[in-house]
This record gives structure tokens, C-alpha cells and sequence, in this order.
């Protein structure tokens, strides 16, 4: 039997299984555009709750008055773009990730004295800045890692590995 050409045909490799369970793993980046994207939601929610309501009730961020909520309402309505666009394409705004890092350390440390009125709003800012820094930290590569990265016959666990590196050639 002749054997088919094969130009201009790529092979597809086999994909190994992603987890000893066969489960499905999420990196790093996708799970911050996932919280970004979810974070611009929840901004935009809580913008236009602010701004239409005359009684946003604890959304109101402990503020009374109805004219200082709907000017809250109007600053956070412009974050939740600004977030949208970081979870879309994180790596042409990177210049803008330190936003929601600051804005929801912002809300949580404002919010933190007056909780009696402001205690929704506060444990959402809590839960997304723990989400992004918890994130932030796992896309970081160990120094352990790039210290041993260079050092020749530099195994997992350095130089000092019983496992050595064959010689390349």
C-alpha cells in the first residue's frame, strides 16, 4: 500500500490529561480575566444601583444622602469599563492593572469604618482583592525556581540534587 503525502498536514499531538483525575486546569491569566470580567459586572451592578436608587440601602456605601450616592454611583460606573477592558485584553492595558488592586483596597479600607451601613460592599471588595492577589502571587514564578534555573546541573531541588542532568552534547 503507498504511503499518503503528508505536506502540508499537521499532526496534532496527543493531549496528556490535564490532572491525575482527568479534571480540567485553569491558568493564571484566564482565571484573572474570569475575576476581572466578574469584577466589571459586579462594578456596573453596583454603579447603576447607585445611581437610579434613591434608596440603595447597603449598596449606599453607608453614604446618605441621595446626591453624593449618585455621584459614587457615576465614579464607580466609570471603573467598570476600565475593568472590562483589562479582562478582554489584560496584556495591551497592563499599564492599568494596578486600578483594581487599588480601588478595592480602596472600598475595603473606607468602607471598613462604617460597617454597620457598609458591610456588603466591604466583604465584596475583601473577596475580589484576595481573589486578585491570591491570583497575583500564583502567576509569579518561585524564587527557588529562577535562583536553580541558571546553575548548571541544577535539578528541582538545586544544586545539591542526588538527581543529576545528563550532559548535553
Amino acid at each position: 500500500m503507498a504511503q499518503q503525502p503528508t505536506a502540508g498536514k499537521v499532526a496534532t499531538p496527543a493531549r496528556p490529561e490535564a490532572t491525575a483525575g482527568g479534571g480540567a486546569v485553569v491558568s493564571v491569566a484566564a482565571a484573572r480575566r474570569l475575576v476581572l470580567i466578574l469584577l466589571a459586572f459586579w462594578t456596573a451592578v453596583w454603579g447603576v444601583s447607585l445611581l437610579l436608587s434613591a434608596n440603595a440601602g447597603s449598596l449606599g456605601a453607608g453614604i446618605h444622602e441621595h446626591a453624593a450616592q449618585r455621584l459614587l454611583g457615576v465614579h464607580v460606573l466609570v471603573l467598570a469599563p476600565l475593568y472590562a477592558l483589562l479582562g478582554w485584553n489584560p496584556t495591551k492595558y497592563r499599564v492599568f492593572l494596578w486600578v483594581p488592586y487599588a480601588s478595592q483596597a480602596g472600598i475595603a479600607a473606607v468602607t471598613l469604618t462604617n460597617l454597620k451601613n457598609a458591610a456588603f460592599p466591604f466583604v465584596v471588595s475583601v473577596i475580589f482583592l484576595a481573589l486578585l492577589l491570591f491570583l497575583w502571587q500564583a502567576g509569579r514564578k518561585p524564587a527557588a525556581a529562577k535562583a536553580g534555573a541558571g546553575a548548571p546541573g541544577a535539578g528541582p531541588a538545586g544544586p545539591s540534587s542526588s538527581i543529576r542532568q545528563a550532559p548535553k552534547e
